[in-house]
């Protein structure tokens, strides 16, 4: 069972997002609000895929580039999936540049990012 990294301040989501994937056995999630544990959890543990809430762009970005710079036990090319308040054409160059999987808008519904996952569930399970 691949272990998803979830990240995003919002308690609802975090816990609907996680009792979705549990209860479908798709994923194990391991969730954080804060950045300081964010930082922590992805240098602990292997990640098979990322799901990163944004509320400050360079906090968040900075653990993307983590991942891709193989500053964590995880596979640099995993995919991540972002949910965003707001975005510009250049932060979507910055997120293409990053490798990102999918950009999603705040406020994003579950079933948006279950479908996000789902997509990229099917790329990790073909890995």
């Amino acid at each position: 069972m691949p272990t998803v990294f979830l990240h995003d301040n919002e308690y609802m989501l975090r816990k609907t997002f996680g009792l979705f994937a549990s209860e479908t056995n798709l994923a194990k999630i391991v969730e954080t609000s804060e950045i300081a544990q964010a930082k922590i959890k992805l240098f602990a543990n292997p990640f098979d895929m990322v799901i990163i809430g944004f509320d400050n762009w360079f906090e968040e970005i900075h653990l993307i580039e983590l991942v891709r710079d193989e500053m964590t036990p995880s596979k640099k090319d995993i995919p991540i999936i972002v949910i965003v308040p707001n975005v510009t054409s250049n932060q979507i160059d910055t997120l293409k540049q990053l490798n990102v999987a999918e950009i999603l808008l705040k406020p994003a519904r579950i079933k948006t990012i279950q479908k996000a996952f789902l997509n990229s569930f099917t790329q990790i399970s073909t890995i």
